[in-house]
């Protein structure tokens, strides 16, 4: 019952900025802080009913580009370990055609 969830979820996490059913039958929750964001992690059951909580993959993540002359001559695989301690899960570099050959950006 949905009543149910948001009646237990309050107790342990406090209000939610909203929570939307997905179609794979899954609860998607948003919080307006780390705090509930942190103790929902910290979450094994919801009203004596065992959960799982896990992150959104993609709805958590944001792209951008990196430009620094620096990084041109350096192994894509020396870059990609370097931003992964700060976050970074993906990297690719950018090429383009100049001249008829294929160029690094």
């Amino acid at each position: 019952s949905p009543f149910l969830v948001e009646k237990a979820l309050s107790n342990c996490v406090s209000e939610t900025k909203s929570v939307k059913k997905l179609r794979c039958g899954d609860l998607q929750f948003k919080f307006e802080t780390q705090k509930q964001r942190q103790k929902l992690a910290k979450l094994k059951s919801l009203a004596n009913i065992p959960v799982s909580v896990n992150p959104h993959g993609s709805l958590n993540s944001s792209k951008g580009f990196i430009s620094i002359g620096k990084l041109l001559n350096e192994p894509i695989e020396q870059i990609t370990e370097d931003f992964t301690r700060q976050g970074v899960t993906h990297l690719r570099r950018i090429t383009v055609w100049r001249d008829g050959q294929l160029l690094n950006t």
